[in-house]
């Protein structure tokens, strides 16, 4: 199966729940009575630095799931995740999960994110936007001090591109993983060893 180089695939679930979550963040900033803005051009320089992990000589993103390209971006991502108050961890489906707690006990945590993995020299836009957006929202809230009921987690899908294993493990679709988790390692702890040391 050929794939487009560097065309961008627009998603709008995705790309409408991101908006979403930031205008449901400004609406509870403004009933605060405070001004919460994300900072744009702080976005937008994380968004380019994200394209330099894997970018190939025809310009495209060579990011492929677990690939080393890939995993430098999530020890990245980590960083940034940590900047923003977040915890990351790695889950038993490979998932990047930053989560920041909320003031209210016992309830769901709002779930927002997508993925940075490729197709061979794919674009730099699909899965990136909403995975930034998200960890900026999050650096927003906490640069301002300001604190959600519900908790907050922020997921960078793991291997989206290649067989959507990450997003599949939000319904219980990763059994077998778990249960062989038990008995020997696991991409997960391979993934978290690799971007702890980073």
């Amino acid at each position: 199966m050929k794939h487009a180089t560097t065309a961008y695939k627009f998603r709008p679930a995705i790309f409408t729940a991101t908006l979403l979550f930031v205008f449901s963040i400004s609406t509870f900033a403004h009933a605060d009575g405070n001004e919460l803005r994300v900072d744009g051009k702080r976005l937008n320089a994380t968004m380019q630095h994200m394209k330099t992990f894997g970018i190939n000589e025809a310009g495209g993103s060579n990011r492929v799931a677990y690939s080393g390209h890939n995993k430098d971006a999530l020890a990245y991502l980590s960083s940034l995740m940590l900047e923003s108050g977040l915890a990351p961890q790695i889950d038993v489906a490979g998932n990047l999960v930053g989560r920041r707690a909320g003031k209210v006990a016992g309830l769901a945590p709002v779930i927002t994110g997508s993925h940075i993995d490729t197709v061979p020299n794919g674009g730099h836009y699909d899965g990136i936007v909403g995975a930034m957006a998200a960890i900026e929202v999050a650096r927003t809230l906490h640069e301002a001090d300001y604190v959600t009921d519900y908790p907050l987690e922020i997921i960078i899908w793991s291997n989206e591109e290649g067989g959507k294993t990450g997003s599949r493990s939000i319904n219980g679709s990763v059994g077998d993983i778990a249960r062989k988790r038990r008995r020997q390692p696991t991409v997960s702890h391979g993934l978290w060893s690799y971007i702890s040391r980073k």
